[in-house]
């Protein structure tokens, strides 16, 4: 009777060990993501003020003295 229950605990411990390896490499994965997600937003920034820039200059050369 005793070898169900240590049958069933170490299930359990393994279910558990499992779990917590794809926690991690779950959160590992989500920061990974965010890092991306954090460049792309920082490249957009920079092509948005690029553009800007260009149409401020494009504006004030079209403008008449």
């Amino acid at each position: 009777m005793k070898a169900q229950p240590q049958r069933g605990d170490r299930q359990t411990a393994t279910l558990v060990e499992q779990a917590q390896r794809v926690m991690r490499e779950s959160r590992k994965l989500l920061e990974q993501r965010e890092a991306q997600l954090k460049q792309l937003e920082q490249f957009l920034e920079q092509r948005a003020t690029i553009a800007h820039e260009i149409l401020g200059d494009t504006a004030i050369r079209g403008t008449p003295l």
